[in-house]
Formats: C-alpha cells, structure tokens, sequence
C-alpha cells in the first residue's frame, strides 16, 4: 500500500498499562468551618472547573473553602451542594490537578466481604499524604466500620472526608468518628448519591464473577467532532460517524477505563464494522496497544480489513465485516514480559490524516463484552 493512501483510520485499543498503582482521584485538605478532607471529581466536558467531595460538617456555611493539594497549591473554593448523609460539594478553578476518569463501585455489593484490612488516606495542611492501616470491624449498605490496626494507633475528626482505599481499590470516605471507630460512607452510596451530578462512572474495578462484562462504566467520548448527531452508544452498541477533512488528530472517539491485575483467561469479545467514501485507498485497523509503566510502546497486535470495494475513480468505497472476534488477552501477552498490571483502556475512534477527507464515515461495535 502507498506511503500516501491512509486517508481514514478506524481504531480499537485495549491499552494494557504496567504501573504500580494507579489512582485517578486526588485526596486534599479541605478547611472551611473546620479542617477535613475531600477527594476530587471532574465533572466530564467541564475543563474549568473541578470538584471536591468532602463532608457536610467540614465545610459548614464558609463563604471560601481552601483546598490543598498534594503540591501544595492552595485554592478557595465555593459550596456548590449538599447532600443527605453528610455529603458536600466544592466547585473550585481547575489547577490541573483533576482528571476525568472514575472508578466504579459497582464491585463492593459482591467482594466487600472479603476484605478485612484497608488503609485510611489523609492529607496534611503542608500538602504531605498520610496513611493509617485499619482493620474492617463491621459493614451495612451504607456504612463501613473500621478501627485501627495497631491499638496503639488513633483515629481522630481531622480525618473527616479521608479516603478508605484497599489495593487501589476506593472503598469510601470517613464521615465522623465515635469512640474511637471511624465511620466510612461507603463508596457505592456516595456514587449513587452523587448519580444526577456525575453521572456513571468512566471505568471500572474488577469484578471476579466469571463472565460478567467488565466494561459496564461509562463510555468517555473525546474528538472535535462529538456530538448527539455523530456519537451513539447503547447498551450493546456503539456507533461513530464522521464527515469531513482531517487535521492529523482524532476526529471522534470513545474510550473506557478498567482497573485490573490478572489477565489469566481475560477475553475480550466483539463484532466490527465499517463504512467509509474517501479518495484514494485506506484501511480500517483493531489493534491493541501495549505499554509499560514509562509509557513506552513495547507490543503492538493487530486485524486489518477483509475487503475494499471501488467505487467511481478515483474514488473508493470501504466495506469491512470482521463478524464475531474473540480475542484471547493472556494468550496475545505471552511474549511480553511479566509485569505488574493494574489498568486496562479499551477505545474506539476515527481518525483522519491532516487535509484529507472522508464522506459518510462510520464504525459500528457491536456486542463488546471484557471477561473472565
């Protein structure tokens, strides 16, 4: 194929990151009425401004809440809302700290229960993190109980707001204290709380039920050319459209992110499609990308198109079918060496080189389904 004929590109990823452990939420100071903790949230399509999930308590009726961050950048802030349980939200300029993605909690309802340690996370005036191993007392459909794991140990009202993580995993924030016993909303309220703000969250913590679709979170849309006419997605499709010249960067796009660390017998299942008018000979391509933990590339795998069809010189009208695709994940990595895995990011985009054109592209996913 010529060096000049890639005139419109469809791309599938499933990023597989090696990192340590990643987490897309900030825990910060927060000091309004008195002095706490939050953890903030972007808001998905607002770039100016960034939120802080804090208890009601802390914040009280204070004009300015300040917020620290782990770089010890101090904001002031403004209380959006309150909630039921104890629950506030601080809007404050975006200082670059937040970031789009989020967990899911969906996980809790089934493997809470197995959990018996987790630590609380603070963070200090003086932007330093704090940590304090807790042992799992007791939990109901709202509330985590936890004590600390040395007797020697405390936990006190300053922590108010504290994230409560397991292996990376969020499992809540502390709302108040009693005889020594914190008490943490769990995750999974705050996040149903929370639902008509947010929305669903943008990727997913493993679940271990086999079979169960790991890719249940919600869908984070990126491209110029996003919008209700060129985006939709349903509960077992995704569909993208796309007409127009290209500036070398992606036209339209949807991405979703799974924290993950096993791939033994992970699978990844689809049915693909493809349309496009262009001007002269193109592809469409799957592929997965594979990065370690400095983000460098070190495996790229790959199913080009099955047909082209020509249509009026010099023009040329794709087709492409891939039908049903399963892709084995562990299989496909047995080449790469064995790291620490801990993020998965699956995506789907078109994408068009700078001042070319495509007419009446589209890509259509049916049935995508990530699984043990």
């Amino acid at each position: 194929m010529p060096d000049n004929v890639v005139k419109f590109i469809s791309t599938f990823f499933l990023f597989i990151i090696f990192t340590a452990n990643v987490s897309s939420q900030e825990i910060v100071f927060v000091e309004g009425d008195t002095k706490g903790q939050g953890v903030t949230r972007k808001l998905s399509g607002q770039y100016e401004y960034c939120y802080v999930i804090t208890p009601k308590h802390v914040v009280g009726y204070a004009y300015d809440v300040q917020v620290v961050d782990r770089r010890r950048i101090k904001t002031n802030g403004i209380i959006e809302n309150t909630y039921p349980s104890d629950i506030a939200i601080v809007k404050f300029k975006d200082t670059g700290l937040c970031k789009e993605e989020w967990p899911s909690s969906y996980w809790m309802k089934d493997s809470l229960e197995d959990i018996e340690k987790a630590v609380i996370v603070s963070r200090l005036e003086d932007g330093t993190k704090t940590r304090k191993l807790v042992l799992i007392n007791k939990f109901t459909d709202i509330w985590i109980l936890v004590k600390p794991y040395d007797n020697a140990d405390t936990i006190f009202k300053g922590m108010s707001g504290s994230l409560l993580q397991s292996e990376g995993k969020i499992l809540g924030q502390v709302i108040k204290v009693k005889d020594g016993v914190g008490h943490v909303l769990r995750q999974d309220y705050i996040d149903a709380v929370l639902k008509n703000k947010f929305g669903e969250a943008s990727y997913n913590i493993v679940a271990v039920n086999k079979d169960e679709n790991l890719l249940s979170g919600n869908w984070v849309s990126f491209g110029e050319a996003v919008s209700k006419q060129n985006l939709k997605i349903s509960k077992n499709k995704i569909t993208l459209r796309y007409s127009g010249k290209g500036d070398g960067s992606v036209n339209l796009g949807v991405k979703q992110e799974i924290l993950i660390q096993d791939l033994r017998q992970l699978k990844l299942s689809f049915d693909a499609r493809a349309t496009a008018s262009i001007d002269d000979e193109s592809y469409v391509i799957i592929s997965i990308d594979i990065f370690d933990s400095k983000g460098k590339k070190v495996q790229t795998l790959y199913s080009s198109p099955d047909s082209y069809m020509e249509a009026s010189p010099p023009a040329l009208f794709i087709k492409w079918h891939q039908g049903k695709s399963i892709w084995d994940i562990e299989e496909l990595m047995k080449d790469t060496p064995t790291k620490p895995i801990s993020k998965i990011i699956v995506s789907l985009k078109i994408k068009t080189l700078e001042t070319e054109g495509c007419r009446a592209c589209k890509l259509m996913l049916n049935n995508i389904k990530l699984y043990y």
